[in-house]
């Protein structure tokens, strides 16, 4: 099932979250921060500037950083 909800909505139902959250003083999974993440152009990242400026290398490379998190919550009962 494919849901489209017009953004202006969206931004209602979150800033309505938000002040609920005030109101009750608890914290909720939809907000607007959650509206402006999901609406950003882009999630593109680069350490290239990092290691340009700083001299910086990461110590490995991101696809073996994600296998060693994926192993570490299988053999944690995470997944």
């Amino acid at each position: 099932m494919n849901l489209t909800l017009p953004m202006p909505y969206a931004w209602l139902g979150a800033a309505c979250s938000a002040a609920a959250q005030r109101i009750i003083r608890r914290s909720s999974v939809f907000n607007l921060d959650k509206i402006r993440e999901a609406t950003a152009a882009s999630w593109a990242a680069s350490n290239r500037w990092a290691k340009k400026l700083l001299e910086w290398e990461p110590a490995k490379p991101l696809r073996a950083r994600l296998c060693e998190t994926a192993q570490w919550h299988l053999a944690n009962d995470w997944l």
